[in-house]
């Protein structure tokens, strides 16, 4: 892990929040701070080396060790109590305290007085790298009043009284289940899938083709399919899997439906998850290819390395593809049964520059900025400056090597970037992909 020189920052001995603060702190700011991150290992996380969470864990902390089975699900670079980040300094004071202490200690470094004043002494974002091996659960996050209501109802099962909108972008070619399908889609597949009518019954699926309210329809659809008796929902899924187990198809779209299919209930055998596939749309992003998932819509990850962006919140409501809480009546009643097109549900990022460009969503909480500089400007007088952002920022190399302000970086560093706060990137010895997230202050 590359060694910063790093400003004691123990002079600042006032934690007030003065209007100038920004202007003050500047000579003793921490130019860039590193930072050691959370690692989750959830089931669903990719084993050993093959997951880059377990190789940037690895750049991170020196010795550590990898072992092939174990699964590297998230890393969590930020404030949240549930996974903390701690500071890595040759300065006593600051080294091994969590980045959430130290931006409580100097909140200039958070951002400037407007920021402060809007979100306090945190950051409101959660920035992640996720390597998902197989599939994570039917799911959404809910809106902020519903946050509240069920974390003050349920505490155990909803710990976050936070929204949790939140952006995915691809790392690697990465399969997600997204959005519910436009209605002629869904009507189609149960013309064509028994099984799948078979579960939602015939007087439901009679009504949403017949509905000219096509939200509540889809609504009604939805509750009646995920309440369907699990004896049913076996013997159909059973049915399905012997069919399409012997079943070969020419058509290359069928056909990767038929394959996800049989691999999602290999995965989740019997479970009602399995047939998401039928009416959320099926997606396969290629690198730097993201998407938006706001609150109240349903969608799961299947496969593949990704930069995960969200509101500083870990709520999450199941109803599927998962041995955890299932609460299928929350998620019914939550959903905003917005219908779009597979295209429709990938994000586009505005350009900044020759080497940036930004995804921006539609709340203010973060925005992550893509920072890429390919082979051919690979030499010693290369320079790029990252801009100042009035919030602090957190940074991940995804791959590069290259000098900051004198300090030699390379893949797998993660640091936190103080408000107001520009840094020079030169000598770059390889491409570089940097990813940077921190908050809209429009």
């Amino acid at each position: 892990m590359a060694k910063w020189v790093i400003v004691n920052s123990s002079r600042v001995k006032s934690k007030s929040y003065q209007s100038d603060s920004v202007n003050n702190s500047s000579q003793l700011a921490l130019k860039m701070i590193p930072l050691r991150c959370c690692v989750k290992k959830y089931d669903w996380g990719q084993k050993g080396m093959d997951s880059a969470v377990a190789r940037f864990v690895k750049n991170q902390i020196p010795g550590y060790s990898v072992d092939a089975d174990s699964p590297h699900a998230e890393l969590w670079m930020g404030t949240h109590p549930s996974g903390p980040t701690i500071v890595v300094s040759p300065d006593p004071e600051l080294d091994n305290k969590t980045l959430l202490n130290l931006l409580q200690s100097f909140p200039e470094y958070v951002g400037t007085v407007n920021i402060v004043a809007k979100y306090g002494d945190n950051l409101p974002f959660l920035f992640k790298v996720l390597s998902v091996g197989k599939a994570l659960s039917i799911q959404a996050h809910p809106n902020k009043q519903l946050a509240e209501e069920l974390h003050r109802t349920d505490p155990f099962h909803y710990p976050d009284a936070n929204h949790k909108p939140e952006m995915a972008i691809a790392l690697t070619d990465f399969e997600a289940l997204v959005g519910f399908r436009p209605h002629s889609e869904v009507e189609a597949f149960l013309d064509n899938v028994p099984e799948f009518r078979a579960v939602v019954g015939n007087e439901s699926t009679a009504n949403y083709k017949n509905s000219a309210d096509k939200k509540q329809g889809l609504k009604q659809f939805f509750t009646a399919l995920m309440s369907a008796p699990e004896n049913v929902v076996t013997q159909n899924l059973e049915a399905l899997v012997q069919r399409w187990s012997r079943e070969e198809t020419i058509d290359p779209d069928k056909e990767a439906l038929r394959q996800l299919f049989l691999r999602l209930y290999s995965q989740f055998p019997n479970d009602i998850g399995c047939f998401a596939i039928f009416y959320l749309n099926y997606l396969n992003l290629k690198p730097g290819e993201a998407i938006y998932l706001g609150q109240d819509e349903p969608h799961a990850y299947i496969l593949g390395d990704c930069i995960e962006c969200m509101a500083c919140s870990d709520n999450v409501v199941r109803a599927g593809l998962t041995p955890k809480f299932k609460d299928v009546k929350t998620l019914s009643n939550m959903l905003t049964y917005i219908s779009k097109s597979a295209k429709e549900q990938f994000l586009s990022p505005k350009v900044v520059d020759e080497f940036t460009k930004s995804y921006v969503v539609p709340v203010p909480e973060f925005v992550v900025d893509a920072i890429q500089v390919d082979g051919q400007h690979v030499n010693l007088t290369f320079e790029y400056v990252l801009t100042k952002k009035e919030s602090g920022s957190i940074i991940i190399v995804i791959r590069g090597e290259f000098n900051c302000n004198e300090t030699a970086i390379t893949a797998g560093y993660v640091g936190f970037i103080p408000a107001m706060t520009s840094l020079r990137i030169n000598q770059l010895k390889s491409p570089l992909l940097i990813y940077r997230a921190y908050c809209r202050t429009d």
